[in-house]
């Protein structure tokens, strides 16, 4: 069996990056150097789009009829100068389901433009996982004719263009500043996979039947919460990290960031309206804000306090704010250690075994025979789906299981860890993370973008025994194999970051 080295190639970057932060010409004075400190600028960025939008995220196309609440990118620069060395990283909360490998490339190469004396490395854009925010993948067949519609190359320029300048005003707006973080609890997700007397799992699924036996795994109510301030007292930006995407209003055609949209507003009334609120999905591939059971009894308390899933959402993380917050201020803390890993990885392919593909086919031809009956939607959307998986297998039997290209980041910010991956990372392996890490918090964001292919769900082992989606070919480049190297390597990046 190969070994571990043969699949994983780890090279830390430095996050040591030197001096001066102006463009050296002899045209232009250069800035002077910053004294030793901690510096942090934020910036929101609408990028609501005015014409209709293909909503991505489900396997039926759906057009934006409308605008719910505002999708958009909050920007957060932060930069630790200690003995004249400069450290800078950013993190962007966006407001959809993912971004495409092009539109990674393209930000990528208009980041060196915007600010070359950033290693772009150090600038992670992480996705809430919205499904009725804005397309940065195909343009479906079906809504050709749509009338005015954004196509997706118009699309990704029109983002770009309200993002780039957002980067540069984050980063030019820093100014010297404190941080305070806690931890909160608040029930948003839990386990969409429903499992069965069989062992089987379903999404989903109804567990009123006599043959449910719960739920494939746990949920995970924290919230993290990292706040910044300036010299005024005033709240520059306030992160939250909470494992449940923003789905609760996933089928609808409305352009919406879901219960995101409805916090930010009550967030800023609250403790500033200048305040810059950015939400990150924690590892949740596995996880949804729907209700598995308790129903009626969900539905009910809904009704009695008058609004719709989203809001309910949107409550619960108020509250949780609500409860730590003063204690969180009362702790602000200076200069803190900040230390950047980005970590490289090559990850085992995730292997497809001839039953699960005899299973894909023979799903294959019953979407293919409803699609000529009925031309739908659906059924066009499954058969692409599908498609993928039988593609991978057929490599497969020619090449052998490819490996996959991606990466980590690890970000050390005082008593804090700070990690990114690419993918919709099941929870358990977040829970691991969170488990075995050396900081005293730990955030977990997940799709954060790649400049190569989409990365998927990465299924624990239970998940894939289960057999629902999100755990099978169709959905898996990197399989459980992968996911657990994935786990290691962000804890020894956290290991080196916080030994001395």
């Amino acid at each position: 069996m190969p070994t571990r080295r043969t699949f994983l190639k780890t090279a830390a970057v430095s996050a040591l990056i030197a001096g001066t932060l102006s463009a050296q010409t002899s045209e232009e004075p250069k800035e002077e150097k910053r004294p030793d400190g901690f510096y942090v600028g934020a910036v929101s960025v609408d990028i609501t789009p005015d014409r209709p939008v293909v909503l991505p995220g489900q396997h039926y196309t759906r057009v934006s009829d409308g605008v719910r609440t505002p999708v958009e990118a909050n920007i957060l620069a932060m930069e630790s100068v200690r003995d004249g060395v400069s450290t800078p990283v950013i993190y962007i909360s966006l407001d959809a389901v993912g971004v495409s490998g092009t539109f990674g490339k393209a930000f990528w190469e208009k980041l060196k433009e915007v600010l070359p004396e950033i290693n772009p490395e150090h600038v992670n854009l992480s996705c809430t996982h919205s499904h009725t925010g804005t397309n940065f993948y195909g343009d479906p067949k079906d809504a050709e004719d749509v009338p005015n519609l954004l196509k997706v190359a118009e699309n990704r320029e029109f983002v770009l263009s309200r993002i780039m300048p957002g980067l540069k005003k984050a980063w030019d707006s820093r100014v010297p500043a404190r941080y305070g973080f806690g931890l909160g609890f608040a029930t948003l997700g839990s386990c969409r996979g429903v499992v069965f007397e069989d062992g089987t799992t379903r999404n989903n699924a109804d567990p009123t039947v006599p043959t449910f036996r719960g739920l494939e795994t746990q949920a995970d109510s924290d919230v993290n919460i990292l706040c910044f301030w300036n010299e005024k007292d005033e709240l520059i930006a306030m992160v939250l990290n909470v494992a449940c995407p923003s789905q609760c209003n996933e089928s609808t055609t409305k352009i919406d960031a879901d219960y995101w949209g409805d916090l930010r507003p009550q967030l800023k009334e609250k403790y500033g309206k200048d305040a810059v609120i950015l939400g990150f999905c924690s590892a949740a591939g596995d996880q949804t804000p729907g209700i598995r059971y308790r129903k009626a009894a969900e539905i009910r308390m809904q009704k009695l306090r008058g609004v719709e899933r989203s809001q309910e959402m949107a409550h619960r993380l108020y509250r949780a704010v609500e409860d730590v917050y003063d204690l969180i201020a009362s702790d602000k803390k200076t200069n803190p250690i900040v230390k950047f890993e980005y970590i490289p990885l090559e990850l085992p392919g995730r292997k497809i075994s001839d039953e699960e593909h005899e299973k894909e086919v023979k799903s294959l031809k019953e979407y293919e025979e409803v699609f000529a009956k009925t031309q739908s939607s659906l059924s066009r959307g499954k058969i692409a789906w599908l498609k993928r998986g039988i593609e991978r297998w057929e490599r497969q039997q020619k090449e052998g299981v490819p490996t996959f290209k991606t990466f980590v980041t690890v970000m050390r910010l005082g008593e804090l860890a700070l990690c990114t991956n690419t993918f919709e990372l099941y929870l358990d392996y977040g829970i691991q993370i969170k488990g075995r890490s050396k900081a005293m918090q730990t955030f977990m964001f997940q799709l954060t973008m790649s400049p190569w292919d989409y990365s998927g769900y990465l299924p624990t082992a239970k998940g894939v025994r289960g057999g629902a989606y999100g755990a099978v070919p169709a959905c898996n480049s990197v399989g459980p194999e992968g996911g657990q190297m994935l786990v290691d390597e962000t804890l020894a990046a956290i290991e080196r970051e916080f030994s001395n």
